[in-house]
């Protein structure tokens, strides 16, 4: 399935679609708007990503929405400068954050405290940060890598950033692990390291 806006081409496939769907009609179903929530934090990143490349005329070609993730297809990453490079990796999760301190504001200006919006601002305020991390696939690695490339070669900050990504991600899929053997339910962060190292193999000229 493709759609055209005006600057780029959005992709995806029915079957994806379909589980997205299938998926938030369960969880309101069973009354827990988590999975929406994840979803609206997860647009409002990528917003922030297309409107700071659009703004810096560094269009991208197309958006690839996926089950797990939402994949900006980059063309311009090794032609841009440094500067512009690392505007555009933070303002995901810059938007993020801003959009989590605005709930903040909001929720606690009103005279009535409304539970979605100190929803809304912990899945904001989670997603901005964690991206920050410094693994290759988040933004934050991503930081790393541009500005390495900026003061070596290619080959040396590539191995610097894995390394770096590597060493933090196999110590968390441990941690997850024996989490997982003290808290039968509790795999969240088994599956993200296993996520993050699935994506580290696999990532090309994305921004996520």
């Amino acid at each position: 399935m493709e759609f055209y806006t005006k600057n780029f081409k959005i992709k995806t496939s029915f079957q994806n679609l379909a589980i997205i769907v299938c998926s938030l009609l369960l969880f309101e179903i069973f009354n827990n708007n988590l999975i929406l929530l994840i979803i609206i934090s997860a647009l409002v990143h990528e917003i922030g990503h297309i409107l700071i490349m659009n703004f810096l005329k560094c269009k991208p070609k197309e958006v690839y929405i996926g089950i797990f993730d939402i994949v900006i297809v980059d063309l311009n990453y090794y032609k841009r400068s440094f500067l512009y490079d690392e505007i555009i990796l933070l303002s995901g999760p810059f938007f993020n954050i801003f959009f989590a301190s605005l709930a903040l504001l909001i929720n606690s200006l009103s005279s009535f405290k409304y539970q979605w919006l100190d929803d809304l601002f912990f899945t904001n305020m989670t997603l901005g940060i964690f991206n920050l991390m410094p693994i290759i696939p988040l933004d934050g690695g991503q930081v790393l890598y541009s500005f390495l490339l900026s003061k070596t070669e290619e080959k040396k900050a590539k191995t610097i950033s894995l390394t770096i990504s590597f060493s933090i991600l196999f110590p968390s899929a441990v941690i997850g692990f024996l989490i997982l053997l003290n808290k039968k339910n509790d795999f969240s962060l088994l599956f993200t390291s296993f996520y993050l190292i699935i994506m580290l193999l696999t990532k090309k000229n994305t921004i996520i």
